[in-house]
């Protein structure tokens, strides 16, 4: 028997895809049994398919749009180049999926399995993916901006350059994951597990970036608080020299600290540079020891300290930087 050519099995597979297609059109739904198939370039959008197996499946470049996919299962499948825009896959399982280059925006991920999959270059902005399980995962320079991340697994999952802008990542687990360089500009990471984590200098040059803080940006600058914004623009008005979130160092202490402005203020008596601090509920009493020690450090290099409550920077941030221009002068 003659082997089928490529053109012959082309042709099989566009008539099983297109006979999937007028079945679903007829009768509204189906559970699909297909390990293995090859439904390359199908359309299924707005189509149900929930609890359908379709494990190491061809579904490259395959339109799921808005398709309820809940409860599928994908494992190890080919999903490179699919549309599942605003599609429904809730208790998928994605594990070991290729899904580069797919567009997931407004998908809904809850609860959904994607361990070890490759999402490299896909689209999941605004995304769902609260109680996901990402462990291992590569979301190499993926857009996930605006997405729902709240108490999902990310261990060790590798997204390097990817934007993770306004998404939500409150109670994530991210521990030995790779964030380098990627674009946390009011990402929530609230209560976030970064143990082991890398990432990037994500403030000026600062080391950190704490799970408890949300990055703001003004002028291209970036700050942990709106407070912190306040008193920059308070800062401007006045035209005073001040590097936000800057890591300085101390000749021979070789330690490298984090503060939260150096500001520079021509006095009568010449330049004065001066620390300004924004206290807030985590400089707790405890603490205070450890500042206390650094500030003498600071005082030794000729640079004092100021402290400021932050309450008092929030509601009245121009007192906050006259008060400190009056204690620099003197």
């Amino acid at each position: 028997m003659n082997k089928p050519t490529r053109s012959q099995q082309d042709e099989t597979v566009n008539h099983h895809s297109n006979q999937l297609e007028n079945d679903l059109e007829r009768l509204g739904s189906l559970q699909l049994n297909l390990p293995g198939a090859d439904l390359s370039g199908a359309n299924f959008k707005g189509k149900d398919l929930s609890y359908s197996q379709l494990p190491g499946a061809n579904l490259r470049n395959t339109n799921f749009k808005g398709a309820n996919l809940t409860g599928v299962n994908f494992f190890n499948a080919n999903l490179q180049g699919a549309t599942l825009t605003r599609s429904q896959l809730n208790n998928a399982n994605l594990e070991q999926a290729d899904v580069r280059n797919a567009d997931l925006q407004n998908a809904q991920l809850t609860e959904a399995c994607l361990r070890g999959s490759i999402l490299n270059y896909s689209t999941l902005f605004r995304a769902n993916l609260t109680g996901a399980n990402l462990e291992g995962a590569s979301l190499l320079e993926t857009n996930v901006s605006g997405a729902i991340l709240r108490g999902a697994i990310l261990t060790g999952a590798n997204l390097a350059h990817a934007e993770l802008g306004d998404a939500d990542l409150t109670n994530a687990d991210l521990s030995h994951a790779n964030l380098a360089k990627c674009e946390l500009l009011n990402t929530n990471l609230s209560g976030a597990n970064l143990e082991n984590t890398i990432l990037s200098r994500g403030l000026n040059h600062c080391q950190k970036v704490y799970s408890n803080h949300k990055i703001s940006e003004w002028q291209g600058m970036r700050f942990r608080s709106q407070t912190e914004i306040k008193i920059a623009k308070a800062l401007e008005e006045r035209g005073l020299l001040y590097c936000p979130n800057s890591l300085v160092r101390l000749g021979n202490y070789h330690k490298s600290f984090e503060v939260d402005f150096i500001v520079c203020y021509p006095t009568r008596m010449g330049w004065r540079w001066a620390v300004l601090e924004v206290d807030g509920y985590w400089h707790l009493p405890e603490k205070r020891a450890k500042e206390h020690e650094r500030e003498r450090l600071f005082e030794h290099s000729g640079v004092r300290v100021h402290r400021f409550d932050a309450n008092l920077c929030e509601q009245d941030s121009h007192s906050v930087v006259s008060e400190l221009m009056d204690l620099m002068s003197h």
